[in-house]
């Protein structure tokens, strides 16, 4: 008998009520048909501390499967049992401060005529929740929705040989390799690679985990240049941590690699940062596929995760140079060249950043921004989305 549930909306969560509730009430809202005729399933796992999060989607939760356990394992651990049990043909993840267009329903249901396994999409729209500050800027982009252009044609890709270009980046660039974060999967790749490993997510970051992992079962991916998830910033999000700057600091400080601070990889800075994090969940992932940790060692691009390290913290720089200094022994060139090496990238992602900024609001780019959007939140900058799609007459170009 032919599953009827096609898609599968996964959403973890935890001690986030505010923005949880608003995201979760306006997606049973949008979706509220393919609910009711079971082609889409929202799973909500549930590791706060408190059991509040239920009583304020009492309203609704009849429409969603909530789960809910105070027990959290840890950042993939949890992500793994988030993932262990749904009905959905495909499956996708998003954050308790993301949405969805209702468009997405249509697009898996092209997916499964074709016979597609994987999909991706870029992130062309942002929304900036109202507890949003930046480091630098403040809270400048507080309460806005950024639209950047898009086009909504597809490009395919082979995760195989992009595993190379993730190697070569210091585990630092996955955005063309298979996502279950704001990406789409098939049920058979999930259960293939979940016997192939025993789990789906290893280390401290799920998404460049699962990424690796699809990459090597999977023989062409999608990517599309259209919005359909709509990433949210919020005060207490990975995203928002990491643009205010607590996301840095020492292993045994931070829950996410906490457990791991003890067998953490001798290769790589002990630090705790969106950069090392990635690089570490990378490393255990690929030695789960069979690489050796020399292997590793010798195809991984040391002196870009560096750079990118210090780029993105550079506030901390001295925390940064110390640990490049205690593990330049291991590299096969001099104290000299590495720093040489970090500098030249260094200036070459100031570069690309400040191209990728003046692309978007220089003459090259129509860089669209809708501020003071907080009527509901989300809720209506996911409106004004919808809104802008139409007005311009955007559409995913599937013969593209």
């Amino acid at each position: 008998m032919k599953n009827k549930t096609l898609l599968s909306l996964i959403i973890p969560t935890k001690n986030r009520k505010y923005t949880a509730a608003i995201v979760i009430k306006n997606l049973v809202k949008d979706f509220e048909k393919y609910i009711k005729n079971g082609e889409l399933e929202i799973i909500i796992y549930d590791t706060s501390e408190e059991n509040i999060l239920k009583n304020e989607l009492k309203e609704i939760i009849n429409h969603i499967s909530y789960r809910f356990n105070a027990q959290s394992l840890g950042f993939c651990d949890d992500f793994n049992n988030a993932v262990s049990d749904f009905n959905g043909e495909y499956a996708c993840i998003i954050g308790d401060d993301d949405l969805v267009l209702p468009e997405i329903m249509s697009f898996v249901e092209w997916m499964q005529l074709k016979k597609i396994h994987s999909v991706a999409f870029k992130t062309s729209a942002l929304y900036f929740w109202e507890n949003y500050s930046h480091k630098i800027f403040g809270k400048s982009d507080s309460k806005s929705l950024k639209v950047y252009p898009f086009d909504g044609n597809m490009q395919v890709f082979e995760p195989q040989l992009e595993l190379e270009v993730l190697l070569n980046s210091g585990m630092q660039n996955f955005s063309t390799l298979p996502k279950l974060y704001y990406g789409i999967v098939s049920r058979e790749k999930l259960q293939e690679l979940r016997a192939l490993l025993g789990n789906l997510f290893f280390g401290t970051s799920p998404d460049i985990s699962i990424a690796i992992g699809l990459s090597t079962i999977i023989a062409t991916h999608i990517v599309v240049d259209y919005p359909i998830f709509l990433p949210g910033f919020s005060a207490a999000s990975g995203s928002g941590k990491s643009s205010s700057g607590a996301h840095f600091g020492r292993l045994e400080d931070h829950s996410q690699t906490k457990a791991f601070a003890q067998n953490w990889p001798t290769f790589l800075p002990r630090l705790y940062s969106v950069q090392t994090v990635w690089a570490h969940s990378g490393i255990e992932t690929l030695k789960k596929l069979g690489m050796s940790s020399e292997e590793i060692r010798t195809k991984l691009n040391f002196s870009e995760m560096y750079a990118n390290t210090l780029f993105f913290n550079f506030s901390k720089a001295s925390l940064i140079a110390k640990e490049i200094l205690r593990l330049h022994h291991m590299r096969d060139y001099s104290l000299f060249q590495l720093f040489y090496k970090i500098v030249v990238k260094f200036y070459r992602i100031l570069l690309i950043r400040i191209y990728e900024i003046l692309l978007k609001i220089g003459k090259f780019g129509k860089y669209k921004l809708f501020l003071n959007v907080n009527d509901k939140e989300i809720i209506e900058a996911s409106d004004c989305l919808k809104k802008y799609v139409i007005d311009n007459k955007l559409s995913i170009k599937y013969d593209s």
